[in-house]
């Protein structure tokens, strides 16, 4: 599925937002920058340097040609919202675990 928006500034928001699903703030610290330098970067005040639009592609895992152009495949989601079955069965196995034991704490107090 192809996905096309008209601007830079348009798509930086949108990974910003839709993909990673972070505010200004923490896509800023993230990328080692100010809130205000994410600011200008979604508004076109400033344009986006190539070592940043590196740093966005790996983080979103999209492509730099549809950063840079808006061509090519529709992103994908994040990669932290695609756990495999198993390995949320076990999370969920290791929480338990852990509620136990702090639970067990507590009672002993």
């Amino acid at each position: 599925m192809k996905y096309l928006m008209d601007t830079l500034e348009q798509r930086i928001r949108y990974t910003r937002k839709k993909i990673l699903a972070m505010t200004q703030e923490e896509f800023a610290d993230t990328l080692g920058v100010s809130r205000d330098v994410i600011s200008r970067y979604e508004t076109g005040k400033t344009k986006l340097p190539a070592k940043q639009a590196l740093k966005v592609t790996e983080l979103a895992h999209i492509s730099v040609d549809w950063l840079l152009s808006g061509r090519g495949d529709m992103p994908m989601q994040r990669k932290e919202t695609q756990i495999a079955p198993e390995d949320l069965a076990s999370r969920i196995n290791k929480l338990e675990e852990d509620f136990k034991l702090i639970k067990s704490f507590i009672l002993k107090k």
